[in-house]
């Protein structure tokens, strides 16, 4: 959702957590969560946490129909897969990280083949 203020008038929409580009291809979300990159990848997939180093996170990966692709627990600030090895089939993917205490944030992810 996007928040809009005109001038001597509060309008809009209802808060939200602020997304800033860094590139084309990263986007992170500010205070704390995770950066998807290549985004678009051919299988190679980098996951940074940001605000939630050291702590207990669940990644889970979904197909665009909802499936549950793929599940996994790390305390790393950073993952690499191969979502090729994993045997996850090209197309749109849903990446949902989630913490102990904490809403699960999720990005979308689009894995082309080789």
């Amino acid at each position: 959702r996007v928040r809009a203020l005109c001038q001597n008038e509060n309008s809009g929409f209802s808060n939200g957590q602020a997304i800033t580009l860094t590139n084309p291809t990263r986007a992170i979300v500010s205070g704390s969560g995770f950066e998807l990159f290549p985004n678009p990848t051919s299988g190679n997939l980098t996951i940074s946490f940001k605000g939630w180093e050291d702590h207990q996170s669940i990644i889970t990966i979904h197909s665009a129909m909802g499936q549950v692709l793929y599940q996994t627990e790390t305390a790393t600030a950073q993952i690499k897969m191969d979502l090729n090895a994993l045997n996850i089939p090209p197309g749109v993917l849903l990446i949902t990280v989630q913490q102990e205490g904490q809403m699960p944030l999720t990005k979308r992810l689009v894995h082309s083949a080789r």
